[in-house]
C-alpha cells in the first residue's frame, strides 16, 4: 500500500526533526513576516492619511490575505480619481502575486508539521478537510536553504511595500506643495 500523507503523519510526526538552522530560520520568518504586515499597515495608513489610531482599530486583527487584499484596493480606490497618479496601484498589483506566494510560503513554514526525509532536509504535511467530508492530504520537501530564503525574500517585499508607500505619500505631498515628490533617501533614509 502507497504511503499516503495520512500514514506519513501517524507513522512520524510524534515529534518534529528539524534541525537548530531550520528552527532559526523559521523564527526568522516569523520576524520578517510582522515586518511585512507592519510594512503593509503602513502603506494603508500612508495611501489613505487615515488617522493612524483608527485605522488600527479597523485592522488590528485582520489576517494577513485580507491586509494583503485591502492593500490593493485602497491603492487602486485612491489612485484611480486621479488623472496622474503615482503608479502606486500598478506597483502594487505587480507585487499582490509575490505577496500571496510569500504568505503561503510563510504559513506552511510556520503552521507546518514537519518530519524528516532520508533525501532532503525536511518534509512539511498538510492536511485540510474544506467540507468536513474528505480528508485531504499533501506533502512538499523543503531543503535548508528554502528555510533559510524565505525570510530574506519577505524582507525584500517588505522594502517594496515601504518604497511604494513612500513614493506615494511623496507624490501626495508634491501635488500639494508643488515640491519635488522623491524622499531622500528613499526607504533606507528611515
Amino acid at each position: 500500500m502507497a504511503r499516503t500523507p495520512t500514514r506519513l503523519y501517524r507513522a512520524n510526526l510524534l515529534h518534529s526533526d528539524l534541525t537548530a538552522r531550520q528552527y532559526a530560520a523559521i523564527g526568522k520568518i516569523a520576524c520578517e513576516w510582522a515586518h511585512l504586515e507592519s510594512a503593509i499597515r503602513g502603506a494603508i495608513q500612508m495611501i489613505t492619511e487615515m488617522d493612524a489610531d483608527l485605522l488600527t482599530k479597523f485592522i488590528a486583527d485582520m489576517p494577513a490575505a485580507a491586509l494583503i487584499d485591502l492593500l490593493i484596493t485602497v491603492s487602486h480606490e485612491t489612485g484611480k480619481s486621479k488623472e496622474d497618479q503615482s503608479g502606486q496601484w500598478r506597483q502594487l498589483q505587480a507585487l499582490h502575486p509575490l505577496l500571496t506566494e510569500l504568505r503561503i510560503r510563510r504559513n506552511d513554514a510556520i503552521h507546518g508539521e514537519w518530519t524528516k526525509s532520508k533525501r532532503v532536509a525536511a518534509v512539511h504535511i498538510r492536511f485540510t478537510a474544506r467540507d468536513k467530508r474528505e480528508l485531504k492530504g499533501s506533502y512538499r520537501r523543503w531543503n535548508t536553504e528554502e528555510f533559510e530564503r524565505l525570510p530574506l525574500d519577505i524582507a525584500e517585499a517588505t522594502r517594496k511595500v515601504w518604497q511604494i508607500a513612500l513614493d506615494s505619500w511623496a507624490y501626495k505631498k508634491s501635488r500639494a506643495t508643488g515640491e519635488p515628490s522623491a524622499v531622500a533617501g528613499g526607504v533606507d533614509a528611515f
